[in-house]
């Protein structure tokens, strides 16, 4: 459950927790590139891109609806690239939730 702010141990913090924080989790980011099924300048322009998470060892991806809705609607290509920005690999959307803006990708 929740605990209150009394109740909690203090943790120390130091001066660079954000930083350390980022170092920690930046493996997991990725980077999420959709193209729309087609081809010419008009498929090139309606790509998108954001980020993502890996959230778990067999590559589940989590990231926005709005960045993949294009690739699970009209057949579009997928591409994640990890976090050492030179590997690059197919994704599929598994799942996507317009509401919650959440989907999943493999």
């Amino acid at each position: 459950g929740c605990q209150s702010a009394e109740s909690r141990a203090a943790i120390p913090l130091s001066s660079s927790f954000i930083a350390d924080a980022a170092a920690r989790v930046a493996p997991a980011l990725v980077n999420i590139s959709v193209q729309p099924a087609g081809s010419g300048l008009r498929a090139a322009m309606q790509g998108a891109s954001g980020s993502g998470f890996v959230v778990d060892p067999s590559g589940l991806v989590l990231t926005n609806c709005h960045v993949v809705r294009d690739a699970a609607a009209r057949g579009g290509t997928v591409t994640v690239t990890l976090s050492d920005g030179v590997t690059r690999l197919r994704g599929v959307v598994e799942h996507s939730d317009a509401i919650s803006d959440i989907a999943v990708v493999r």
